[in-house]
């Protein structure tokens, strides 16, 4: 596993770690000081595949959702049914959205989902046969939750490795391989 991988389960580990925090916050409050998501996209070469992990606070995905669709999933009950899944997706396809060569999007598929660590983290994978290109990025996950969210994102392609960030003045981006 690649240095660079390991970075953001780091930053999450320590952010939700109550014992940095003074003893008379409330543990609502210290569930997580920052707003922050972490995207990790890997291009298998041999499967010809993408595998896309989304890892969000679970009471800022929840917000989100209510939010944007006026639902109450509580996320962190566990009552996961169609209706559940279909509204996170609708989601994420609203909110993130990866473009290669003149546009092409890359259509994600939800395959699970669980929750670790105070996060839903979110696995999809894409199937797409890439060589080389320029990838664009739309990551407007949270951004409207919050002034200071950053949504970090590791890309590895074809054995390179790069680091994006995103915020409310910085939803799109692009990168080559």
């Amino acid at each position: 596993m690649k240095i660079l991988t390991l970075i953001p389960l780091f930053v999450l580990q320590f952010i939700l770690q109550p014992h940095f925090f003074e003893n008379n916050i409330s543990k609502k409050e210290y569930l997580h000081p920052v707003h922050v998501s972490f995207t990790t996209i890997e291009y298998n070469e041999k499967d010809k595949e993408f595998k896309i992990l989304f890892r969000i606070f679970v009471d800022d995905f929840d917000l989100a959702i209510k939010k944007k669709y006026g639902k109450n999933l509580n996320i962190s009950q566990g009552k996961w049914g169609n209706n559940y899944v279909n509204t996170i997706n609708s989601y994420i396809k609203d909110e993130f959205k990866l473009t290669y060569n003149n546009n092409k999007e890359i259509e994600l598929k939800f395959n699970k989902h669980e929750i670790k660590e105070q996060a839903i983290w979110l696995y999809y994978t894409a199937k797409q046969n890439i060589n080389k290109g320029k990838f664009k990025i739309f990551n407007n996950l949270l951004i409207n939750l919050y002034a200071d969210q950053k949504n970090l994102l590791i890309f590895v392609f074809r054995n390179s490795e790069k680091a994006l960030q995103f915020n409310p003045n910085n939803i799109n981006q692009e990168i080559s391989f």
